[in-house]
């Protein structure tokens, strides 16, 4: 498999683009983690770089997720099991129920748990690191059903191709292990999980299943003790050379004197074939090729018996097992670098305090220039030239002296856009603070018109949401898409500065949130006093989400940001005088990256 890279432009394949997809479909929370692992309503992963991860990674991180969220949202933790096959039984079967569901329900968990299965089964056949094994004689009679279970469902249900070869390999050993009459049976009830509604239904199934192997178990014992039977009825009959009809009731042959001839077609003095020679101890009679012989020694009942009889160290890796190594795998081979997902927290802001005597000024010197200038871009433009193929009748007049008569009208922008507002409340912010406040609420409360999406967010962020990360630096979305702006207004004021300056992360989450939006102008407005902890991976995002046709541009509070963002996409905002001014330099950059 060719790799490739989520980077630069291919925003849309980075990991938090996806992850949020997910978490907003699913309405499970995904969170940073030291390790991946799930709560039954959270799942956690390890630090990843999101924009330098390679394909085949991103893969088994989103496959994970989709099934760990399929799990969360079907499965019955609280079942409790009898036995070890039981056991083995229900987890094989519950995993392809819920991909199942989570494969109709969400179209995209199709390919990323296609394609991982695809993954896995080229490492089984590589034989390298985590993978969906070969199966072989030298596996016990409780992992070949197991695999040949999960691999003929994954295929057969389940449509996941990629698994064809190592599901081969697992045909042929189950057909060696077990009677072609018992695994017509097994096929016949396992497929019926697709029918299930619930684990409790996977258990009853599973419970038929043990209930088929046992009576499968009781014929072969029935029929090996009949062949016993008859054989040893055989070994108790005198020699087939003699007949009744040749005595004479003494005891002696009789015989006339004449030696009889052989029959013709037969072999003379080799002897008729189809008669066993008593002799031989290589004799099996008929059943040479039936159940009771697959096996050797204790026929197939035997390794029916082992099967019933499997202990916990017979279960084979579950998926979610190896999902969770995979995943840690990438985060140990990545760690330290790039840009991960950041986690996502609540910040309480009380209400009351903004000071919206200064902004109100500003709100509308925002919005009349701001929006004068937009709607002015949003109307078509009709140039002219000397060649074309439309007419201007009004400048017929110009023909003689060559003038420009041909008509070329330009579209214009449409007037709907997605802003997405992050504060940076830093330590090093201070008492730039308000001014930063006071910045982004007039520049929302401006855009508070039909056509134009906001949404707030502020970072760095501190809390506890079960993860297990000390000083995680998250954001925090102080006001979502569609809620109205005059909701923050009132509480804006208590934010206060903490911690440092994870731009990158925040920029990010930025990102994820608005790319999905299908607004013609997507602009993220990063307002900040300074430097990211991290410049060159601040700008690689920054780079992916222009490439992704998202404008990023950075308006610095007492600061030239133009480092960070680049001298075109930045403005300096000394006081709130300026605000207006800056917003159109910001706003004619954004739309002029489109």
């Amino acid at each position: 498999m060719q790799t490739k890279t989520v980077r630069g432009g291919a925003l849309w394949g980075a990991l938090s683009v996806i992850v949020g997809f997910i978490t907003g479909t699913t309405g499970i929370q995904v969170v940073r983690g030291s390790r991946p692992r799930t709560t039954g309503k959270t799942i956690f992963l390890p630090q990843l770089p999101d924009l330098q991860l390679a394909w085949d990674e991103v893969t088994k991180v989103i496959a994970y997720i989709y099934h760990e969220a399929a799990h969360i949202l079907w499965s019955d933790f609280s079942i409790t099991f009898t036995s070890a096959l039981q056991k083995a039984m229900v987890g094989t079967l519950e995993d392809i129920r819920i991909e199942n569901k989570a494969i109709h329900s969400f179209p995209a968990a199709r390919k990323y748990l296609g394609e991982l299965v695809r993954l896995f089964a080229e490492a089984g056949l590589s034989g390298k690191g985590l993978c969906f094994p070969m199966v072989d004689d030298e596996m016990s009679e409780s992992e070949v059903l197991q695999w040949y279970i999960l691999y003929k469902l994954r295929h057969d249900l389940l449509r996941q191709t990629g698994i064809a070869p190592v599901l081969a390999t697992a045909v042929a050993a189950a057909e060696r292990k077990f009677s072609a009459g018992m695994l017509v049976k097994l096929n016949a009830l396992m497929f019926q999980v697709e029918r299930c509604d619930s684990t409790s239904e996977v258990l009853d199934l599973s419970d038929e299943i043990i209930k088929m192997i046992k009576e499968e178990k009781e014929k072969e014992e029935e029929e090996e003790q009949k062949q016993q039977q008859n054989q040893q009825k055989q070994q108790q009959q005198p020699g087939t050379g003699e007949s009744d009809e040749d005595s004479d009731g003494s005891g002696c042959a009789q015989n006339d004197g004449s030696e009889s001839e052989p029959a013709e077609g037969s072999d003379g003095e080799q002897g008729n074939p189809s008669v066993a020679d008593p002799d031989d101890g290589n004799n099996q009679g008929d059943g040479a090729t039936d159940s009771s012989s697959k096996n050797g020694a204790g026929g197939q009942s035997k390794t029916l018996e082992k099967l019933l009889d499997m202990s916990e160290e017979d279960i084979i890796q579950s998926i979610d097992s190896m999902l969770e190594e995979a995943v840690q795998s990438v985060a140990d081979q990545k760690s330290g670098r790039g840009t991960s997902l950041p986690n996502l927290y609540r910040l309480p802001l009380k209400e009351g305090g903004a000071d919206m005597g200064s902004a109100r000024g500003s709100i509308n010197a925002i919005r009349t220039r701001t929006l004068n200038w937009m709607s002015s871009a949003a109307q078509s433009e009709v140039q002219h030239s000397r060649t074309g193929i439309a007419i201007d009748t009004s400048c017929l007049h110009a023909v003689p002296t060559g003038g420009l008569i041909f008509a070329e009208e330009s579209e214009g922008i449409d007037l709907n856009a997605a802003i997405s507002i992050v504060i940076d409340r830093s330590g090093s912010m201070g008492a730039l603070l308000k001014d930063a406040c006071t910045a982004a609420l007039s520049a929302m409360l401006a855009f508070d018109v039909p056509g134009i999406a906001t949404q707030v967010s502020v970072f760095p962020v501190y809390g506890d949401n079960g993860s297990d990360c000390d000083d995680d630096e998250g954001v925090a979305v102080v006001k979502h898409w569609g809620e109205t702006p005059r909701a923050l207004a009132k509480r804006i004021g208590s934010m206060s500065v903490d911690g440092g300056t994870p731009m990158a992360e925040a920029i990010l989450h930025a990102g994820a949130c608005i790319l999905p939006r299908r607004e013609t102008l997507r602009l993220v407005m990063v307002v900040t006093d300074g430097d990211p902890n991290e410049l060159s991976a601040t700008q690689d995002v920054i780079e992916a989400l222009r490439k992704s046709g998202i404008s990023v541009v950075g308006l610095g509070i007492g600061v030239d940001p133009s480092r960070v963002f680049g001298s075109r996409y930045s403005a300096t905002l000394s006081s709130t005088t300026e605000l207006a001014g800056n917003m159109v330099k910001l706003v004619r950059a954004a739309m002029s990256n489109r």
